[in-house]
């Protein structure tokens, strides 16, 4: 099937569906301002109170989902050799454990 037509198909569902859809979005008051009491105005504001509550959470996942992938990117791990590591003569070195449990011999 070529693009054109996939197009084309698309053009004439969504032309279906939007001539489907009119008689209803036509019916509504609330989206076509037919009526404007106090109930349509608080309608109006109730949807732009969730609105708002959805895109802010939205917003917040979409960065928190951001975030995670940046810290996510990989990063080159240090080279391991099989000898252990000497420390330098300039290191200090640590002291030996003492036990602390029993007392040491005298």
């Amino acid at each position: 099937m070529s693009a054109t037509r996939r197009r084309l198909i698309g053009l004439v569902v969504g032309a279906a569906a939007w001539r489907a859809a009119s008689a209803s979005l036509l019916a509504c008051p609330v989206c076509f301002n037919g009526d404007q009491g106090p109930v349509t105005r608080g309608v109006l504001a109730a949807v732009m109170v969730l609105v708002s509550v959805t895109a802010g959470v939205l917003l917040g996942f979409g960065r928190f989902a951001v975030r995670l992938a940046r810290y996510a990117e990989p990063r080159t791990p240090e080279p391991r050799t099989s000898e252990p590591r000497t420390p330098e003569p300039s290191e200090p070195r640590t002291p030996a454990p003492r036990n602390l449990g029993t007392p040491e011999p005298s």
